[in-house]
């Protein structure tokens, strides 16, 4: 109390000295603590999880919004605001037009979906009522999805957001549908300020984890070759293939001070590479590259590796890690660095090497001067060949245990596989409406990929009961085409049946593959399948060092199937 009584007294005697930065907790009846900075004009509500209901449990924030003078960032992130809450702050933000940055991350927690938008409405209300003019907007980690995006549709295509500079909608679950929301709004922004005389330059942009797959990536690379202004792009797990890659590939090129580019977890392919590669001569300000887990595979690697060769004088991070490299494919990524003298890091792990590639590596690298910035390769998967085998010995091994963890894009999940399902007979009606049980209303893909898994355990073209499974596998896959989960669950099953490793080296696939896969066909020729869904399938159907490998004749039918459908 004593130090809090000295600050504000401090405070008011030295007045506008701005130079000397002041700052104090203030304690509210509802336990909600802010913090005040008069250096850089920032209030910050301290992340508490609190959840703040009324106008009452926001009447003392409110109060220092109100007091605050040249009140230039608010950061409200890691408590939980209602729309009376959203709406009593808003008004107190009419009268901030100094305001700049709305640091809005993470503050809908346990706030249904169909509440966000008014809040979010409430909040943009104050904004542009006040004539601020936003530089940096972040509401990474609310929950909203394309719903959330209108609350705040009005707000991004306002005067506020002429100015802006930095936009952050990281982990909002925005879907292909908010992700089409969210580059209109940003269009008509771009359209708006020019014609009054504005220039939007908008230099960062960062949408992690929003399975906006190819749609929504081509919807947004509309806007980034529009735009022009881009210093840093980042897109990680967001289920984009190699039509969205090449859509971004186009769009890039047009951003020539672009310094960072995040597409990690996403599914380049080499046809991703080569289009990214053709631009890659025009993007000289490059400074961080991240293509982790994006399948580049070693003909891609060696078209980005070409295609950095020479320039990119500004490179200091460069960052493949589990792309199924082999090691010819890195040791000329390895040679395309030598001449970058800004190289911090070079990430390589997670491949295919081997012991005798890993020397190799190093060597090569050593031999520059370069062995303290290869990154760790202590999760080397291996020689191609190496790792063909132990996968069979794996295979060859009787199961102990009926749990797994199964870790993919990013989540953890406890799963049951059923070693004990008959392979020789057809799934029940009864077992079949057990499994309906089980889904539920709004099943995730993962669970959808299990289930299905054992519904078409025992599937064949010529099964007197398909017609009940084919009536449940539709329940199970049109709602996820609907939805835009489709191809989560097409990742979830290719990790079961092992033509895509799981994250987790403890996890096996299933031993008997062909009656999923099988019924996956049946899944394809429906009219609610997605076309660039079955492009993702034939890629992944065509690799080698798979399951199919043992099985060439299914691989043969999955593929003339998949191209004639």
């Amino acid at each position: 109390l004593l130090y809090c009584a000295c600050a504000i007294y401090l405070e008011s005697v030295l007045g506008g000295l701005n130079q000397f930065p002041i700052s104090c907790n203030i304690q509210t009846h509802c336990d909600v603590t802010c913090t005040k900075t008069r250096m850089d004009g920032e209030l910050v509500v301290l992340a508490e999880n609190r959840l703040i209901n009324t106008k009452e449990d926001v009447a003392d924030i409110v109060e220092q919004i109100n007091q605050f003078e040249n009140l230039v960032a608010l950061k409200l992130s890691g408590n939980s605001y209602s729309e009376k809450a959203a709406e009593a702050i808003g008004i107190a933000l009419t009268k901030h037009n100094l305001l700049q940055r709305a640091l809005w991350s993470d503050m809908f927690v346990s706030r249904l979906k169909t509440q966000i938008p008014q809040a979010l409405t409430c909040l943009s209300n104050g904004l542009i009522t006040s004539g601020a003019h936003l530089v940096e907007l972040d509401l990474s980690d609310n929950a909203f999805g394309p719903t959330g995006i209108e609350g705040i549709e009005t707000l991004l295509t306002s005067q506020v957001c002429y100015s802006i500079q930095i936009l952050k909608f990281n982990n909002n679950g925005l879907g292909i549908g908010g992700g089409k929301i969210l580059s209109r709004a940003l269009l008509e922004c771009h359209q708006e300020a020019a014609d009054s005389g504005n220039r939007f330059a908008l230099q960062v942009f960062e949408a992690g984890r929003n399975r906006l797959e190819n749609e929504g990536a081509m919807a947004l690379a509309e806007v980034f070759e529009i735009i022009g202004t881009l210093v840093e792009i980042s897109l990680p797990q967001n289920g984009i293939y190699h039509d969205g890659i090449s859509a971004l590939a186009k769009a890039l090129g047009k951003n020539k001070d672009l310094q960072i580019l995040n597409l990690s977890d996403n599914t380049l392919t080499e046809k991703g590479c080569l289009a990214i590669a053709e631009v890659l001569g025009d993007l000289q300000n490059l400074k961080i590259i991240n293509f982790d887990d994006c399948l580049v595979q070693s003909d891609g690697a060696k078209a980005l590796s070409s295609a950095l060769q020479d320039g990119h004088q500004l490179l200091e991070e460069l960052h493949l890690n589990f792309n199924e490299l082999d090691t010819e494919s890195a040791v000329e990524v390895a040679i395309s660095m030598n001449n970058k003298q800004e190289l911090k890091l070079l990430n390589l792990n997670g491949n295919m090497f081997g012991e005798t590639g890993i020397e190799i590596i190093k060597e090569t690298m050593e031999s520059k001067g370069q062995l303290d910035i290869l990154g760790s390769l202590s999760d080397d998967e291996g020689e191609e060949d190496e790792d063909e085998n132990e996968d069979e010995d794996e295979r060859s091994e009787p199961e102990e245990t009926d749990q797994t963890s199964l870790i993919t894009n990013g989540h953890s999940l406890e799963v049951t596989i059923n070693n004990s399902l008959s392979f020789n007979n057809p799934v029940t009606n009864n077992r079949l409406d057990e499994l309906r049980v089980q889904l539920g209303n709004h099943p995730s893909p993962e669970i959808v990929s299990e289930i299905f898994v054992e519904a078409t355990a025992s599937y064949s073209n010529t099964m007197s009961t398909n017609n009940n499974v084919h009536k449940f596998i539709d329940e199970c896959c049109c709602p996820l085409c609907e939805s835009g989960e489709i191809n989560y669950f097409i990742d979830q099953l290719l990790v079961q049946t092992g033509l895509i490793k799981s994250e987790d080296k403890k996890f096996k696939p299933i031993d008997h593959i062909e009656g999923p896969l099988l019924a996956l066909l049946y899944v394809v020729r429906q009219h609610y399948f997605p076309k660039d869904s079955r492009d993702i399938l034939i890629t992944f159907v065509s690799r080698s060092n798979t399951p199919l490998d043992s099985n060439i004749d299914l691989r043969h039918k999955l593929l003339a199937s998949l191209h004639n459908t």
